[in-house]
């Protein structure tokens, strides 16, 4: 199984995009819709594009796994157009970098299931993890070039 380690803030979305949505985010009418609501579409595409090309699944490593269930989060995502699979989260390991919550995962339970992998994150400490990271921007989120470099990786 190929598998992206994805992160939401800074890769599915961007300060672009919070200060042309702003608006639209807070007159949300629920809390699961302001969430919704706080994925860029055109990121989303995007994701959506990349796995379709690869056949990845997506392990959630952002901290909205802090946050909110992956039942929550799986519907957030498939409320703001994922078509994909989000198969689990990685594990908080409090006062780690989140290379090293990707790298505990890997050693889990479906270390023998996964074949290649890539991060996508805007955070710049991946640990050990770094030779897979793709590095989005917080200004403009997931790009094609983004992309391409994951496609790339996961493909190889």
């Amino acid at each position: 199984m190929n598998v992206i380690f994805l992160d939401i803030d800074g890769v599915l979305n961007s300060r672009r995009f919070f200060q042309e949505a702003n608006e639209w985010i807070v007159q949300a009418d629920t809390r699961f819709e302001y969430y919704a609501r706080q994925i860029d579409p055109e990121c989303i595409q995007r994701l959506n594009a990349l796995v379709e090309r690869t056949g990845s699944v997506v392990v959630l490593s952002s901290t909205w796994r802090r946050v909110h269930p992956l039942d929550y989060n799986r519907a957030f995502l498939r409320a703001a157009g994922f078509r994909g699979v989000l198969y689990d989260g990685t594990p908080v390991l409090n006062r780690h970098p989140r290379g090293d919550e990707i790298e505990h995962w890997l050693l889990g339970r479906d270390a023998d299931r996964v074949d290649r992998f890539v991060i996508l994150d805007d955070d710049c400490d991946m640990a050990d993890m770094a030779f897979w990271h793709v590095r989005t921007s917080g200004e403009t989120g997931l790009v094609d070039e983004d992309c391409e470099r994951a496609e790339r990786m996961v493909m190889s």
